[in-house]
């Protein structure tokens, strides 16, 4: 594919197990880090389990064509826990980290009981394998509103000039992305 926009299952008891399916992915392996180089590097034995999205961004790597592009909203916990440093490793490996946009707890968390209170980012990655000590640039940004709160109910401030405004930093996440990095 030339590009993938996903959204893969994720929560705390959605789990992958078993050697069959495991042993398809790199992540599906432990990680261990070398105590003279200090890298990490996969060992030959496998989880117990894994969490579906980590398989799911394994798999969705492996049919982009090169320089395919792909967008997956991931929890952020991937990116800030010790326990997925092989995870951004593993993708620093294959790939070139395009983007990092961390999106607001009450995005996907609309009504009474429905919806997930995980706080994600989405990832924006490209399949080009970087080089050595190459430099590129990698988008950051932090949505702290996206139009509604966890009730689903549409988040209004006054402006100065007392008009009602949506509070909605998702287009001007936008806005600043193209800016910066062009049209992806």
């Amino acid at each position: 594919f030339d590009v993938i926009l996903t959204n893969p299952p994720f929560g705390k008891k959605i789990v992958v197990k078993g050697e069959p399916i495991l042993s398809q992915f790199d992540l599906g392996y432990k990680w261990k880090r070398d105590k003279e180089t200090k890298t990490l590097s996969k060992t030959a034995k496998l989880h117990d389990d894994q969490p579906p999205q980590i398989l799911f961004l394994e798999r969705c790597l492996q049919l982009l064509k090169p320089g395919g592009r792909l967008g997956i909203v991931l929890p952020e916990a991937v990116f800030g826990m010790p326990t997925y440093e092989y995870v951004v490793t593993w993708i620093q490996q294959r790939a070139k980290i395009r983007g990092v946009v961390s999106m607001p707890e009450a995005l996907f968390k609309t009504s009474g009981k429905g919806g997930t209170h995980a706080k994600v980012c989405v990832l924006f990655v490209e399949n080009t394998k970087a080089k050595k000590g190459e430099d590129y640039e990698i988008f950051m940004a932090d949505v702290k509103w996206c139009g509604h709160d966890s009730r689903a109910n549409p988040t209004y401030r006054k402006d100065k000039s007392g008009k009602l405004v949506l509070l909605d930093e998702v287009p001007t996440v936008y806005e600043k992305w193209s800016s910066i990095m062009g049209t992806w």
